[in-house]
């Protein structure tokens, strides 16, 4: 509500107060200020711009997970709150990388590595999760949605550990590491093996690695409110609004949030954390805080040519009265501009050039689809069934595979380490990079700015969303379409990427059957790499979008290649 208050002369002297600003017009005190929403939008369009790293401080990365869906457990809050999070990331300059509702231990793995495959030397990580969590044997763990332990042992192997995050997290240098765990919410899991459990928070956690922040909603052994009244927690409610303001060190955003959090919840519920970060701190929105406001002596008459780039800070929700300002003139805030128009949408399948390479980005969408077996694949493998709905950010994915020119230019620059085949030989030109272990594989894929797609990007992207056997649909393959055995096609074994257009994908992916086995980040078990799309050695049932086979991570074989996604 917009209210009008009336100034003596005292009032008025103590609030016409102008601080500096570009270009402000000057006006008669009778003309009313900006409305305050001009006023947030000056100050939140450049924000993202104010807000990303200078020089050598690297990109700011962020993976947000939200679990909810747990059976007979569920939360009211936490995809909400991994929402109003990417949100608030993304306005604070962070590249966002979101996953809901992740089912069991293998996804959480997947989704950390992936995450963490994409990071560089210098950069800024931060992950947010928001779901259940326990502390267990002495450790703290995130748990899946699919968490189903009967007894504590149970339990360890199902859950993700805390401390295996931050590991992850801090094995590069320059780098600063952000954890933010909105979990601890009244769990039921350890009642049923713990005689008279109430529920359990997180123990205490020591950072010692270097540039590390990690923060709690919670205190240790205590639970945390999931729902404060509204469609987010209290501590993400409170934790997403201090995020945004211009210069806060996040050591300060804490004690706010804490403040915050203790009267939403009178009392019960005190966010705590731990850092070993610089002495340059870390801020999420570096622009910087209004500068001090220099008071204008009462009955001063404005000179219009010297008060061009001044304004009067205008109480919040407020408009002068004019008639108690009769007689002077006042600097207004300037105009808010326009928003710069919003980005057309990304359409499906639309390229742009990767520069080091001169290969091609393609655009994969946002959905979902059937994850594994379809309905009209009758040649499914039991681990393909049955066949599940998943949720897909949108990512590029390179539409070829990695050729044998590119890595050699990524070993030229000191990146990539050459590769050797345990039989056979290497490829050439633009013959599929083969060879590279899966780790090497990451290298590269680092080297160009992005990481290995999951096992679930992989065949989102083979079926471009859809319900397809193969990549160009549901026939079956033949010489026209893959390089695989049993067509005696004219290539003895590899072939130059996009040699089969007739085998593109919907979204224009080529090869995705055929040609080269492609390593995936997602491990299929606990010491194997999940590899997709079948190899030029291999019969046609092999070359179906949902197939998968296991191998290990160090293997070098003329028949596995990659191809990368950001």
């Amino acid at each position: 509500m917009t209210t009008t208050p009336v100034f003596d002369d005292a009032a008025r002297a103590r609030n016409l107060t102008c601080w500096s600003c570009l270009a402000a017009c000057v006006l008669w005190a009778a003309t009313a200020c900006a409305p305050l929403a001009a006023t947030r939008a000056v100050t939140s369009a450049p924000l993202a711009e104010a807000a990303r790293p200078a020089g050598d401080e690297g990109a700011r990365r962020a993976l947000v997970i939200g679990n909810a869906d747990y059976p007979g457990a569920s939360l009211q809050n936490p995809v909400n709150d991994a929402r109003a999070v990417e949100d608030a990331l993304r306005a604070t300059g962070f590249s966002v990388t979101r996953h809901t509702n992740l089912r069991n231990k293998r996804e959480f793995r997947d989704a950390v590595g992936a995450f963490v495959d994409g990071l560089a030397d210098g950069d800024t990580a931060l992950v947010f999760y928001a779901g259940h969590g326990i502390e267990m044997k002495g450790d703290n763990y995130l748990l899946p949605v699919d968490f189903n332990a009967h007894n504590e042992d149970d339990a360890v192997d199902e859950g993700y550990r805390v401390q295996t995050l931050l590991d992850r997290l801090s094995n590069r240098s320059r780098a600063t590491n952000i954890v933010i765990l909105d979990a601890c919410r009244n769990d039921p899991f350890s009642r049923r093996w713990s005689r008279g459990a109430t529920s359990r928070g997180f123990k205490s956690v020591d950072v010692s690695a270097p540039g590390t922040f990690i923060a709690f909603s919670t205190g240790p052994g205590e639970t945390a409110a999931d729902a404060g009244g509204g469609a987010n927690s209290p501590f993400t409610q409170a934790l997403v609004q201090h995020m945004a303001t211009p210069g806060l060190d996040i050591t300060d955003v804490m004690r706010r949030v804490r403040s915050d959090v203790l009267a939403s919840t009178s009392q019960r519920q005190t966010p705590w954390s731990r850092e070993s970060l610089g002495p340059e701190g870390f801020r999420f929105n570096t622009a910087a805080s209004a500068p001090p406001a220099v008071k204008c002596p009462a009955g001063t008459t404005w000179d219009g040519s010297a008060c061009a780039a001044e304004a009067v800070r205008c109480p919040a929700g407020s408009r002068w009265n004019g008639s108690a300002c009769e007689g002077e003139r006042v600097a207004s805030l300037p105009k808010a501009p326009p928003p710069p128009p919003a980005p057309a949408p990304r359409r499906a399948g639309e390229t742009r050039v990767e520069p080091k390479t001169g290969a091609t980005w393609v655009w994969m969408p946002p959905g979902s689809f059937r994850y594994g077996c379809e309905p009209q694949d009758t040649q499914c493998d039991d681990d393909e069934k049955p066949g599940r709905r998943e949720s897909v950010d949108g990512f590029w994915m390179l539409q070829t595979e990695v050729t044998d020119d590119a890595w050699r230019a990524c070993e030229r620059a000191g990146a990539c380490a050459p590769r050797s085949c345990a039989y056979g030989r290497l490829g050439a030109g633009r013959e599929p990079a083969v060879c590279a272990e899966q780790p090497q594989a990451q290298d590269f894929c680092r080297w160009l700015g992005g990481r290995l797609p999951t096992a679930v990007e992989w065949e989102y992207a083979a079926k471009s969303g859809g319900s397809r056997v193969y990549p160009w649909g549901d026939a079956p393959p033949d010489a026209t379409r893959a390089n695989c055995d049993g067509f005696g096609d004219r290539f003895e074994r590899l072939a130059p990427v996009g040699s089969f257009p007739a085998g593109d994908s919907a979204w224009g992916l080529k090869d995705m059957s055929g040609n080269v086995w492609e390593w995936t980040a997602s491990w299929y078990d606990n010491d194997k790499i999940e590899i997709r799309g079948g190899g030029w050695y291999n019969d046609p049932p092999y070359l179906r979008a949902g197939i998968r086979r296991r191998v290990a991570p160090g293997a070098r074989n003329v028949g596995y290649g990659f191809r990368c996604a950001q």
